[in-house]
């Protein structure tokens, strides 16, 4: 049986979908829908502003081949002008399918990519982006924040002009700092500094710039050291697990990633990307792509085993995605990025009132660090769990394990 007919019982409103400027199409729309995850109740909800786009359509004379972008625009204009009631939740993001579908059944034309407003720089970013992905290997994530920062940097100083890297000198990369400085929080700074002379090595290794200009940046001040990580304790976690209602299956999600996070220390990134062919139910070993596409071996405790059997078999739901944490909602896809773990870490520490300092995800990855370094192990081995590649990123861990530290503090001497 055809969709519609699963959909609608009315044979008038199967017969005015399929006889309309979008007819054709709908059949195979629906089935797209279907594979994202809706429910008969959301097609009919999506489906209906589809059928109001064919009317006005009809009604302007507007071709299937002369719909773009813009038209779509003019129609949600319209429908909000009108009443609030005509544009409806989810009414954009249906279209902006529809739309997608379209161009890729090459039924409507192909984006045309809008011209650069300078090509030179386009390019320079381009050049440097392939160099961060095909020879440093670094994540997509890393690569789209170091694109802004250098986006950023070369369009606020040269914008439409020509340019060519030899334009780039010391005194205009101090004064692009001492700016950026008053704007932003010390943390940003450093990021910033840190993209900004790896794009200026990038430069003279190419043999666009002749004179080092890396070395004129100035040490930015980094207080990494100064402060304890902050972490829960047993009693926290536990109360912070017990936040996650297991019957449903947001729940079991949110438990399987909690878990993940504060035994293993895994980073938010690396819980995002884990996939269904990262876990060796035979070995009971997890296979984790860190930073720099580093891999590691984990091994699969029986609690996190057993957390994500409840998650996979019996609460995810049905897609054709990889990875294995899924939107609960559709359409069913991987968790967008990894603030969206982090998100779950907050809400499910607010649910337990919890107020820690840091409300993130690398709460969880200190708390895993602290836990492990209670039990005895060493900084090698927390450093080999956490995917840490200098043993100088995990000495911070040193710094919290008061009571061998209070063995080694003398008492102060009493007169």
């Amino acid at each position: 049986m055809p969709v519609l007919e699963k959909i609608y019982h009315d044979k008038l409103v199967i017969q005015e979908l399929r006889q309309s400027v979008l007819g054709k199409y709908i059949d195979d729309f629906a089935l797209y829908l279907q594979e994202l995850g809706y429910s008969k109740k959301k097609f009919r909800s999506r489906l209906t502003v589809i059928r109001k786009l064919s009317t006005w359509l009809t009604k302007n004379s507007i071709g299937l081949y002369d719909l773009n972008q813009e038209k779509i625009n003019q129609f949600i204009k319209l429908r909000a002008r009108q009443s609030t009631a005509y544009l409806k939740r989810g009414d954009r993001k249906t279209l902006s399918y529809f739309i997608d579908y379209l161009r890729r059944k090459k039924i409507i034309p192909q984006l045309i990519p809008a011209t650069p407003e300078n090509e030179a720089i386009e390019n320079i970013i381009q050049s440097y982006i392939k160099y961060l992905d095909e020879d440093k290997g670094l994540s997509a994530l890393t690569i789209t924040r170091n694109k802004r920062f250098i986006y950023d940097f070369l369009y606020k100083n040269f914008g439409k002009n020509k340019f060519t890297p030899k334009k780039i000198t010391q005194s205009l990369i101090l004064l692009y700092i001492i700016k950026f400085k008053e704007r932003h929080a010390v943390r940003n700074l450093q990021v910033m500094v840190s993209i900004l002379r790896s794009f200026l090595r990038y430069l003279v290794m190419i043999g666009n710039l002749s004179v080092q200009l890396a070395n004129c940046i100035p040490a930015m001040p980094s207080h990494r050291a100064a402060n304890l990580p902050v972490f829960l304790v047993k009693s926290e976690t536990k109360k912070l697990l017990k936040t996650c209602d297991r019957r449903t299956s947001n729940g079991r999600r949110n438990y399987a990633i909690l878990l993940l996070l504060m035994r293993l220390g895994l980073r938010a990134s690396e819980v995002l990307n884990l996939t269904l062919d990262n876990i060796n139910w035979d070995l009971g070993e997890l296979e984790i792509s860190g930073k720099g596409r580093k891999h590691r071996v984990l091994p699969l405790s029986n609690d996190i085993g057993k957390a994500l059997t409840s998650y996979i078999c019996y609460a995810r739901p049905k897609c054709l995605h990889r990875q294995v944490f899924i939107c609960s909602r559709a359409p069913h896809k991987g968790l967008g990025n990894p603030s969206s773990i982090s998100t779950i870490v907050r809400r499910a520490l607010i649910a337990a009132g919890l107020k820690p300092q840091q409300m993130g995800a690398h709460l969880l990855r200190y708390t895993a660090a602290t836990e492990t370094l209670s039990k005895g192990a060493t900084l090698f081995e927390i450093g080999e769990l956490l995917g840490h590649r200098s043993i100088d990123t995990t000495a911070i861990y040193t710094k919290i394990d008061v009571v061998a530290l209070r063995e080694l503090a003398k008492p102060w001497p009493i007169k």
